[in-house]
């Protein structure tokens, strides 16, 4: 009894904080911008073609989304209410299978990690297909273990086969029906089971799988192609590099699941999470099949096995890692009776401390904030610099401000020529009022700060604005006056000594 009442107090405390998230109405971030963008300004038939702004999308995911905005408005709690319902849904796809797979005093462990993650609640309600992807994997799970556990009929196993349209809805479910099916079909031929209880699904399955990674590679452009590995090249696995930095790589991409939820320690939570899935036996097979699917595409460059694009594979973790808990805590038991309980509740201090650490509203780029206040202070004849971070949401949030294209100047892209960023603010010298907006920048280049050293060797601050963001640089504007003569003889594009570091060093990929 007590512990369905913790499991219940979890599953509440996991609905509140996604709803908290929700109803905080954070502003879009530039990801969100570029894909609602999309969504919003494509008529349907135009949304199976392959996406603008570097965009990739299930066309279930985009239809459905866009059948919202058309009855509802092409408003932030729209196009976020389809990620919102997936993000409630994994819960209890989480707490479902949770019966099915653990121990009653583990399934707290699972399902309090699932309700607290940061990771799931940031990126939950949010304008990409992240929060689909983990309920469907998880749906395919459910599925995939009541087949090992109760083989089906023949009706049951094209009933089963139905979880394949989930690669109409999710580019990432492909690897979790690869990875779960080849799970199946391994232990089928060891337990020598009849082919006919599992062959239709995996058959439908297969079918799906193909049609959906089909689709995926007719929805990703060569310039998608090209961008995505230039973001996210981290996320590829260098396995042919030699022995001893291919086991390091892949340990770390393990570890890079845990990573985005804010834990203190990631490296003890991977260790038993692996320690989990063995535990498992035949059930963490399955589990484990779309992690080792995904590390495989990784290895040949088909899929970064990184930060959030990895998301869909976290409910998995939490399971395997409160069964590992669990193992290790009926090993203590055999000593003390009350090892067990210090054991399990042990297990859940990280879940509680990621979320103290950092909890709703989390807010990443907060550009209606920003452009609220900038709205009140902007003069008729302003010049506005938009550094090109910061592009997207001008936008999409600027004419709800009175900003419309004409009114401001965007910026280039120039990571490997920081002095062109100084070339470009050298077009507003003698302005009296130039305004620079800085959204999405690259922490690793430091480039508004060089912008910003320049400027005020140059000219006069006059105002600065800043909105931080839960994690990250956040969104900032600056006010300068560039009229006096003697200042702007002080230095130019070319001989400014640039701060040391990256603003003036090598050339890094840019943020995502």
């Amino acid at each position: 009894m007590r512990g369905r009442l913790v499991v219940a107090c979890f599953l509440a405390l996991g609905v509140a904080l996604r709803l908290w998230q929700y109803l905080g109405n954070p502003s879009l971030w530039i990801d969100e911008i570029a894909l609602a963008r999309n969504i919003v300004e494509r008529p349907l038939s135009r949304l199976l073609a392959p996406l603008d702004h570097f965009q990739v999308a299930p066309a279930g995911f985009l239809l459905i989304e866009k059948v919202v905005t058309l009855l509802l408005g092409a408003n932030e709690f729209a196009l976020r209410l389809l990620p919102l319902v997936a993000s409630l849904a994994v819960l209890g796809l989480v707490e479902r299978l949770s019966s099915s797979l653990l121990a009653p005093r583990a399934r707290a462990v699972a399902i309090g990690f699932a309700a607290l993650s940061p990771a799931l609640i940031i990126h939950g309600p949010e304008v990409k297909q992240y929060s689909t992807d983990a309920a469907l994997a998880v749906l395919i799970f459910a599925v995939a273990v009541r087949i090992l556990d109760r083989p089906p009929s023949l009706r049951g196993g094209i009933l089963a086969g139905a979880a394949g349209l989930a690669a109409f809805f999710s580019f990432t479910s492909v690897l979790v029906l690869a990875g779960a099916g080849a799970a199946l079909a391994y232990l089928a031929l060891r337990d020598r089971r009849p082919a006919h209880s599992i062959l239709p699904t995996l058959i439908l399955w297969a079918v799906a799988a193909l049609a959906g990674a089909l689709l995926a590679m007719h929805s990703l452009s060569s310039e998608t192609r090209d961008f995505m590995h230039a973001v996210w090249g981290s996320g590829f696995l260098p396995l042919r590099d030699g022995l001893a930095r291919g086991g390091s790589s892949l340990w770390l991409a393990l570890c890079s699941v845990f990573r985005r939820g804010s834990y203190p320690v990631v490296a003890p939570l991977t260790a038993l999470a692996l320690l989990g899935f063995v535990a498992l036996g035949r059930r963490g097979a399955v589990l484990a099949g779309p992690v080792l699917v995904t590390l495989a595409v990784s290895a040949l460059g088909l899929y970064p096995f990184d930060g959030r694009l990895v998301l869909f594979l976290l409910p998995a973790y939490f399971l395997a890692y409160a069964s590992g808990a669990d193992w290790i805590a009926r090993q203590a038991q055999r000593r003390f009776r009350i090892a067990a309980s210090v054991t399990l509740a042990a297990a859940m201090l990280p879940a509680i401390a990621g979320i103290v650490r950092t909890h709703p509203v989390y807010r990443t780029e907060e550009t209606r904030t920003l452009l609220s206040w900038f709205a009140t202070e902007r003069r008729a004849g302003d010049a506005i610099y938009v550094y090109y971070g910061a592009w997207q949401a001008l936008r999409f949030y600027g004419p709800g401000f009175g900003l419309n294209e004409g009114d401001y100047e965007i910026g280039g892209c120039h990571c490997e020529d920081p002095r062109a960023y100084l070339r470009e603010v050298d077009r507003f010298r003698g302005e009296r009022r130039l305004w620079l907006l800085f959204a999405h920048e690259s922490r690793a280049l430091s480039e508004r700060q060089g912008i910003v050293a320049y400027l005020d060797r140059i000219g006069r601050r006059k105002a600065i604005r800043s909105v931080p963001g839960t994690d990250g640089p956040g969104v900032h504007a600056y006010l300068y006056d560039l009229s006096d003569a003697a200042l702007l003889t002080r230095a130019t594009a070319e001989t400014f000594d640039l701060p040391d570091g990256p603003a003036g060093g090598p050339a890094a990929r840019p943020l995502r």
